[in-house]
């Protein structure tokens, strides 16, 4: 199965954002995204917009290598590029 593709919008020293442009509009995506997320760690904040297609996440630590394997390793998406 191929994974969806996801850019990196952002990141600062505890917050990461991340499109998932191919699913836009798609609310049962994003909202399966963030419940199978949530069990990866305890978030700050952890919210999905379907309409911009985007996930955002606020932690203390933020880790984005550990975010992204474990959403490659759970088939949600695979991050390819990053935005400007």
């Amino acid at each position: 199965m191929e994974l969806p593709q996801a850019s990196m919008c952002h990141q600062s020293a505890d917050r990461l954002r991340i499109k998932v442009a191919s699913r836009k509009g798609d609310a049962g995506y994003f909202t399966n995204v963030v419940k199978r997320l949530a069990g990866l760690r305890k978030f700050k904040h952890l919210a999905a917009n379907p309409l911009t297609g985007s996930v955002l996440f606020i932690v203390e630590s933020l880790d984005s290598g550990e975010i992204v394997a474990y959403a490659r390793e759970h088939g949600l998406f695979h991050l390819t590029t990053t935005e400007p």
